[in-house]
């Protein structure tokens, strides 16, 4: 994974190898932070409250996408909102 300054992102976005997610990145405002998602799609969504427990376990896993479903989406004290604003960055 390499860390790539996106022009136009709140953060570094990390390109990660997964079916549907095309990079991560977290604005790091500990205790909780923002994680950034770019799905494959080309949409963007923002989910706050993220913890750098949980961030350091989603970035490190062997498998973001299964992570990702397993420990964010279906977690119901996680909020989250789509970015329209972000989704025309493009990540090569």
């Amino acid at each position: 994974m390499k860390n790539e300054e996106i022009k136009g992102f709140p953060c570094k976005m990390v390109k990660v190898v997964s079916s549907n997610i095309k990079a991560i990145g977290c604005d790091k405002e500990w205790p909780k932070g923002h994680l950034f998602i770019k799905f494959n799609t080309g949409a963007v969504y923002c989910y706050w409250d993220i913890t750098k427990t949980l961030w350091n376990d989603f970035k490190n896993s062997k498998s973001i996408g299964a992570f990702f479903h397993n420990n964010i989406k279906t977690n119901e004290s996680i909020k989250y909102k789509r970015m329209n604003e972000l989704e025309n960055i493009v990540i090569e």
